[in-house]
């Protein structure tokens, strides 16, 4: 796993979430965290052509590999606190379900969770789907992975305090 990062956040701390968020069988991926007017990401499960470009500039192969990009909304860093929560409002045409974050740390997870899952979908065709997901790769299965891991980090950051 290869991490460019191009925001204020620390690299340790973006590798924390990854690390927690990622389902055992998944690996061998590139993650890019970049500044946007808002947070979204994205995943290309057979590599993208632009990455692809930017790593044989570099020298190393990067033909086929998974890569995910995780945009975090300008100004926001670990130390932000949301004075109320953010709500993604629920997309129904699309699948996705409605999630509500408390922190910057709680939108990173809920992000890295779902894109993750969508490399675990890649490999696990025919594996255990949340109810109403629609087919191999469902924004409803992925929301609900990445609600099940707020869910964990909160109960986790809960017991730390």
């Amino acid at each position: 796993m290869r991490i460019l990062n191009s925001t204020k956040w620390p690299d340790s701390v973006l590798r924390d979430i990854i690390g927690f968020c990622k389902p055992s069988n998944v690996a061998g991926f590139d993650i890019a965290f970049k500044n946007s007017g808002w947070f979204h990401g994205r995943a290309w499960i057979q590599g993208y052509y632009r990455h692809e470009r930017a790593m044989r500039s570099k020298g190393k192969d990067a033909n086929d590999v998974p890569y995910i990009v995780i945009y975090i909304k300008h100004g926001v860093l670990p130390t932000t606190r949301y004075t109320k929560p953010t709500v993604y409002i629920e997309r129904k045409k699309e699948g996705y379900l409605g999630t509500r974050q408390f922190t910057p740390h709680e939108d990173l997870v809920t992000l890295i969770a779902h894109e993750l899952r969508h490399l675990w979908q890649a490999k696990i065709s025919r594996g255990h789907r949340v109810w109403g997901a629609r087919g191999q790769f469902s924004e409803r299965d992925c929301d609900a992975y990445g609600i099940r891991m707020v869910r964990r980090w909160r109960r986790e950051q809960r017991t730390q305090v």
